[in-house]
């Protein structure tokens, strides 16, 4: 057996001011809320992001979670109010004393430089298919069923096979 000791995990919601164990999944607000036991209800602004908190009798108020039991963090106040409306409550208090404009999520250059390759791919394949489309109009191509298709393939490829091609 080996004694590791290992290096503590970042938490994005203490990072947010909230500890992880305050907080209440979607479906228990859901029937708190179908039984009246819902008391405040705050969408709170912080760094970078919206939560929601509700008082429900307990010491401290719950913070609103995710299905994966993480504290539910919306980018936009607009989306948290959403929430809200879409369980029913509709009086809410909004406190922005501490929102910082802000992104939750480390920036992902390696994103950018794939969308970049893609966008390059795209503008590559559209010029191929526009010349195609430009010699179709021509009538310097022609398009043939799928069947014609293959069997033309088919043909090419026994050419080769047979050893009957230049190169």
């Amino acid at each position: 057996m080996f004694n590791v000791k290992l290096a503590p995990i970042p938490c994005p919601e203490r990072a947010i001011g909230f500890e992880v164990e305050n907080a209440i999944k979607l479906p228990k607000l859901r029937s708190l809320v179908a039984a009246d036991l819902v008391g405040d209800v705050e969408v709170v602004g912080r760094r970078g992001g919206w939560v929601i908190r509700v008082t429900t009798g307990e010491a401290s108020p719950p913070l609103l979670a995710a299905a994966t039991g993480a504290i539910r963090v919306f980018t936009t106040s607009d989306s948290a109010i959403q929430q809200l409306i879409r369980l029913g409550i509709t009086r809410f208090q909004v406190i922005a004393d501490e929102y910082e404009s802000g992104t939750l999520r480390a920036a992902r250059p390696d994103r950018a430089a794939v969308l970049k390759q893609q966008a390059e791919y795209d503008a590559w394949l559209k010029a191929k298919l526009d010349v195609v489309d430009a010699a179709m109009a021509a009538g310097a191509e022609a398009m043939f069923p799928s069947d014609e298709g293959r069997r033309r393939v088919q043909e090419r490829l026994a050419h080769y096979k047979a050893g009957r091609h230049k190169g």
